[in-house]
């Protein structure tokens, strides 16, 4: 009866007949920028020197650090990518959960540091552009991307040049690191279809590692854990790390639920869930939780629509029902949500006087606010949270269309769908947009699942090349 009544009402017929709906239902369409012939001819001198600059790149930074085996060793890393990138992309989700840092100067720390994963994109972005076989390919989120990244870049540009950035250096590498993230998802989209299903055990046996370690690190912890309370995640190899990683365990759990929907793929997606929903335990992160449930409800809405109008009574119910000492203790004073809710006050208070670019990246040390959106608000602007928004919009209506594909791809990108609504709900209280073992996962798992049963663009006829028509291609 009251399904009926729902489905009959007012509300849900005007929901139904709004423009924001239709263009949700609308095909993505892509917008060119990487795949005009024009535009590659007109730089095709360059790229002929490229292979020769970055090996002379990678020669001087190995002549300049004579003495550290550290940097001979990540400029054979990006060599041996250059030469062989699609290994180098295989290999891209293992350096993201599993790399050390290598500081460059003992006094920066937090942003001046080079990995594993940053040697292998280097080297494989290098032979994208440089070789005809291997180039960046456009998709309908070419578009959201670039806006972001030059949102990003101007209100950085703009803060530097005010003296709103306390460290010009530390800004442009907060700039880089996050240009550097949304790069993955290109490179994993343009090469990504040539890895195959092997791709799956190329994101999946490394995330099963790392669970696999939080579990070995409870159970034999590092430290006696009284009078606190153990957290996994921590100490010695993944110093501070449980909020994140409960991050990326949440992401996990969402794309192994839509792995186990294949055949094939069932065993390995049903480990990938429990082992990541029990080392997702051990960290004790609520923010991780909350981002686990936002992916369990996500998968049972596209299992069993019909569960919709349930689903959404049952969590309203459970909040009603909440205790009532729950409450305060989620934001009273010396809890992490009250500090929170402090610091989110304190980074609105500058918006006033820098509304449309905000401060600029690195303004002020990114714990300091624990959340994607008010660091954004914060640093770039409303200008930055709305392409930000229109970032995750494009992608999950992107991800939305691309889970109706058949077989394998569908199911990929159904788990590339869970675990974005996973990362917007961990997003609300960390900066995961800026965590390389949240975000850089997701992109490449993102990219790599839309890359997979792609529609080829159908050959244009000459009559249509002769009068400047493009083909029409789909995502």
């Amino acid at each position: 009866m009251l399904r009926a009544a729902f489905e009959q009402s007012l509300f849900l017929r005007s929901v139904q007949g709004s423009c924001l709906l239709a263009a949700w239902r609308a095909v993505p369409q892509v917008h060119r920028l990487f795949e005009d012939k024009d535009c590659w001819g007109r730089f095709r001198p360059i790229f002929n020197y490229l292979p020769l600059g970055f090996l002379s790149m990678i020669l001087a930074a190995v002549l300049l650090f004579p003495a550290d085996g550290r940097f001979q060793l990540l400029g054979a890393i990006a060599c041996a990518a250059f030469v062989f990138p699609i290994p180098g992309v295989a290999l891209l989700p293992a350096a993201l959960l599993w790399s050390p840092r290598f500081h460059l100067h003992p006094g920066i720390t937090e942003a001046a540091f080079l990995r594993l994963d940053h040697a292998l994109l280097l080297g494989v972005a290098c032979r994208m552009f440089c070789m005809r076989a291997y180039r960046p390919k456009d998709s309908p989120l070419s578009l959201p991307i670039v806006l972001f990244a030059l949102a990003l870049a101007l209100s950085t540009l703009a803060g530097i040049q005010r003296g709103l950035a306390p460290s010009p250096p530390t800004s442009f590498a907060y700039l880089l690191h996050s240009l550097y993230l949304l790069a993955i998802f290109v490179t994993a989209f343009s090469l990504g279809g040539r890895l195959g299903p092997a791709g799956v055990y190329a994101w999946v046996l490394p995330a099963i590692a790392i669970a696999a370690y939080g579990l070995a690190e409870w159970h034999w912890p590092f430290y006696d854990a009284h009078p606190v309370r153990y957290r996994t995640y921590e100490r010695v190899l993944f110093d501070g790390q449980a909020n994140h990683f409960a991050g990326f365990h949440a992401i996990a759990t969402g794309i192994g639920l839509a792995l186990a929907s294949e055949k094939r793929f069932r065993a390995l997606g049903l480990s990938l869930f429990l082992l990541s929903t029990l080392a997702l335990a051990t960290t004790f992160s609520r923010t991780g939780a909350a981002a686990w449930a936002a992916a369990a409800t996500l998968w049972l809405l596209m299992r069993f629509p019909r569960l919709g109008l349930g689903v959404i009574a049952a969590g309203a119910t459970g909040l009603l029902c909440a205790p009532a000492s729950w409450w305060p203790r989620v934001s009273a004073p010396g809890t992490s949500m009250f500090d929170r809710l402090g610091a989110w006050k304190s980074a609105l208070s500058t918006l006033p006087q820098h509304p449309l670019l905000g401060l600029g990246a690195g303004a002020r040390h990114r714990s300091f606010y624990d959340s994607q959106y008010f660091m954004t608000l914060a640093e770039s602007g409303i200008l930055g949270l709305v392409l930000l928004l229109f970032l995750f919009w494009s992608m999950a209506r992107l991800l939305d269309h691309a889970r109706k594909r058949p077989g394998l791809p569908g199911a990929l990108n159904a788990g590339a769908l869970i675990a974005l609504a996973a990362l917007c709900v961990h997003a609300l209280a960390a900066v995961s947009l800026i965590i390389t073992v949240v975000a850089g996962p997701f992109f490449w798992w993102a990219g790599y699942a839309l890359a997979q049963g792609r529609t080829a663009a159908p050959q244009s006829s000459p009559v249509a090349d002769s009068a400047g028509a493009r083909p029409a291609s789909m995502p």
